[in-house]
This record gives structure tokens, C-alpha cells and sequence, in this order.
């Protein structure tokens, strides 16, 4: 892949930090693009398929600081990033100035703008860069990068994004990127709950479901999730693409934003009850196996 050439301190050396099921694609794909990578996970197994590639493993945040240009994070939660930015050995303390730190993973805004603030402290750049798609378009390099943070910081990145990203977005300035993320989730979810309730309705009521999703695929029902997620209901495959508890991790953190700006979210309040309950018997399926806990509610799967 030949890589676009922007202006500003070229990035040869690329860190990823976090090798679940987003993380590890995207570090092959910056393998690919001719990006040299070392990789980090807290679990060091996890590094071994990048490391088969040709990825070099590091020991600590503070080791992939010290080897790389910059670093893409890919965690799980809030909790995570913090300990990897301003844990022992973390890259707050480490990160040499002009390192360029990009978190893609799904946080609360309001922790954006504080991680932006501490590295500009010690003259590091940082851009909040969530991604919509889950492991398919991570592995395929087809992700969208939602991006809040400085002009400058944002087109230097650029090769990363064109190297693991069908597309990237500058939404404005730090935190922009992760608001986005959190709404884009709302919606999608709100409306995956919608669909699987439907198609239980249906199949309760006698219809077969390969009819019933042809009928909302090329109807007004239709969406993104319906198409993505209504094949793998069809064939009964709940193998994680994106799990279930991470779905309700992130519903809650798109009410907590709701209530920050004042705004009432009644749809997402409700939904969220309905995955906080899936999540308590199929949390580490794939988050169309909502589908199954509407089924299971009545034995009738």
C-alpha cells in the first residue's frame, strides 16, 4: 500500500496498545501499509499473532513510548486508558515531547479533554479517535476514525488512518471525536434493540425469519445494524464481532453524556435496561445475541 505523504514530522515507528479484537487488525494493517510496529497488551499472548507479522513487543506503555512516533490506543473502558496514561510505567510520564498519542477507544468525552491536557504538558499531541465498524471492517481496514483534537495533530495522523480506515473525520477539538463515537453507538443500538424485537415478534407470531428480515431489508425498518447483524441472527452465529457487555459499557456512558449536556434520552434509558439485562446471560456473545435474550425471556428460542 503506498502511503499518502503529508506535510509536518513523518511517522515511521507506530505503537498499538491493547491487542483485543479491534487492536491486533489494525496493528497488521499498519504492518502492512510499511509502518515499522511494536505492540503492548497486558496479556502477552495476545501479541502473538503481530508479532508473527513482524511486530516488535514492548513491555510496558513506556517501552512502546520510547521506540515509537506515535501511539494508537485501542482499550476497553475508561479505567483502562488511564492506567495505561497515567499508571506506572505509563505514557504520560514516558511520552517524549512531539509524540503524537491517538485513542480510538469508546470514552467519556470529558476524559479526552483531561488526557489532551496532560500531554500538552509535556508537548505531546493527542487526538481522541474513536472508530465506527467492530472486528470485520478492523480486519478489512475499512474503519471510519471519528477525530477531535488540534488541525495539526489530525493531518499528521492521516497515513495511520488510510492505513487501517476507509474513512476519517475531524469533528472538531478534543473530545468532538468521542461525543461522536457515544451518540453514533446510542443510535445504532437503540435501533438493533428495535430489530431484534421485531424479528422475536415475528417468530413468535409464526413468520420464518428469512422472510420476515427480507421484508424490513427493503422496507422503511431498514438500517445498518439490520443489515450487518440480521445475517449472523439468520445463522444462529453469536461469535463476538463486537461482545454484548461492551454494548451495554457503552450505553451507559451515552446517558452519562446526556445527562452532562442536560439532554433527556428516554429511549436510550430504556434500551439500556434491556442490554444491561442481555448482557447478564450472553455478555460475551456478539451484541446480536440480543435477539437470543428476547427469545429466552419466554423459553421459546
Amino acid at each position: 500500500m503506498k502511503r499518502r505523504c503529508v506535510k509536518g514530522n513523518l511517522i515511521k515507528q507506530v505503537g498499538v496498545i491493547g491487542m483485543g479484537r479491534m487492536g491486533a487488525p489494525m496493528a497488521l494493517n499498519l504492518l502492512k501499509a510499511g509502518f515499522k510496529v511494536t505492540v503492548h497488551n497486558r496479556t502477552r499472548e495476545k501479541c502473538r499473532t503481530a508479532a508473527d507479522a513482524g511486530a516488535a513487543v514492548a513491555a510496558s506503555p513506556a517501552d512502546v513510548a520510547a521506540r515509537t512516533d506515535a501511539v494508537l490506543l485501542m482499550l476497553a473502558d475508561d479505567a483502562a486508558v488511564k492506567q495505561v496514561v497515567f499508571g506506572k510505567g505509563g505514557l504520560r510520564a514516558n511520552g517524549k515531547a512531539g509524540l503524537l498519542v491517538i485513542d480510538s477507544s469508546t470514552v467519556q468525552p470529558g476524559l479526552s479533554q483531561k488526557l489532551a491536557a496532560a500531554f500538552a504538558e509535556k508537548k505531546i499531541m493527542f487526538l481522541d479517535a474513536p472508530v465506527t465498524g467492530s472486528r470485520p471492517q478492523a480486519e478489512d481496514g475499512k474503519l471510519f476514525f471519528l477525530v477531535g483534537g488540534s488541525r495539526a495533530a489530525y493531518e499528521r495522523a492521516i497515513p495511520l488512518f488510510e492505513a487501517m480506515g476507509r474513512k476519517h473525520l475531524r469533528l472538531g477539538t478534543n473530545g468532538a471525536g468521542a461525543c461522536a463515537k457515544l451518540c453514533n453507538n446510542l443510535a445504532g443500538f437503540v435501533n438493533l434493540a428495535g430489530f431484534c424485537e421485531a424479528m422475536a415478534i415475528g417468530k413468535r407470531y409464526g413468520l420464518a425469519p428469512q422472510q420476515l428480515f427480507e421484508v424490513i431489508r427493503n422496507s422503511g425498518g431498514r438500517s445498518g445494524m439490520a443489515d450487518v447483524k440480521g445475517p449472523k441472527i439468520l445463522r444462529r452465529d453469536w461469535n463476538a464481532d463486537f461482545v454484548l457487555s461492551l454494548a451495554s459499557k457503552d450505553m451507559r456512558l451515552g446517558i452519562a453524556l446526556a445527562e452532562k449536556v442536560a439532554q433527556r434520552a428516554p429511549l436510550a434509558k430504556a434500551a439500556r435496561k434491556i442490554y444491561d439485562g442481555a448482557a447478564t446471560n450472553h455478555g460475551s456473545d456478539d451484541v446480536c445475541a440480543l435477539y437470543r435474550w428476547y427469545l429466552r425471556e419466554r423459553n421459546a428460542e
